[in-house]
């Protein structure tokens, strides 16, 4: 192994290596996300409810919902795409047939 192939292996471990600033942004976009998805769900009193009054760092931690059917949302909870547009097409079927029966 030469010299140039050594410090081509340590430069692109060395732009691997998370610094203080790279977890900062990552814990502040989080903090982010869940704040935006309290105040979708209750508005800023939802989020200071949460936060204590103002601790955003609460946020980086854990979860900020229970898993109550009431609270999750998980993707076969609601129709996907293909399924309401043939949902929509049969409803518009019945529309019509009501529609020509009556007149």
């Amino acid at each position: 192994m030469t010299l140039d192939e050594k410090l081509a292996i340590t430069r692109a471990a060395a732009s691997r290596k998370k610094n203080r600033a790279y977890r900062r942004s990552q814990r502040n976009r989080v903090i982010k996300r869940k704040v935006c998805i309290l105040r979708k769900i209750g508005g800023e009193k939802h989020v200071l409810s949460w936060s204590r009054g103002g601790e955003a760092g609460r946020f980086a931690k854990g979860k900020i919902h229970c898993s109550c059917h009431m609270c999750r949302i998980k993707s076969y909870d609601i129709l996907s795409h293909s399924d309401r547009k043939k949902l929509l097409a049969a409803q518009q079927q019945m529309n019509e047939a009501v529609t020509v029966t009556f007149f």
